[in-house]
């Protein structure tokens, strides 16, 4: 986790980073060997503009907590961002008592009960 706020306070990606797009894969085995364009570097006039338009949305939103990903800007959820979305919505409120209860609540969730 200390590398994701790294890679976002200065910037720079490293290649066990979590990947930015959102996918939940590390950077190295999703988008570096990926050829992505970066906004400045593309032909692509719109691909520029949806760039910026997400960044501009991202510096000025008001809602608490961080900004949807790319992905979720441009209408294409990533499968991994939601199951994780949906596990912190059912924990936010949960205190654990010890390792144990935490793993019983991990296993039922992933059995698929309610918990």
């Amino acid at each position: 986790m200390n590398n994701l706020i790294n890679s976002i306070h200065y910037g720079k990606t490293g290649r066990n980073d979590p990947c930015p797009c959102g996918s939940g894969k590390k950077y190295k085995h999703c988008c570096l060997k990926k050829i992505i364009a970066f906004p400045g570097n593309s032909d692509n006039e719109h691909e520029e503009s949806v760039f910026t338009d997400y960044e501009q949305f991202a510096e000025n939103r008001d809602a608490p907590g961080p900004p949807p990903t790319f992905n979720e800007f441009i209408g294409e959820p990533n499968k991994a961002t939601d199951v994780i979305k949906d596990l912190q919505k059912e924990i936010d409120s949960m205190e654990f008592s010890s390792e144990e209860a935490l793993d019983d609540f991990l296993q039922k969730y992933k059995a698929g009960l309610k918990v």
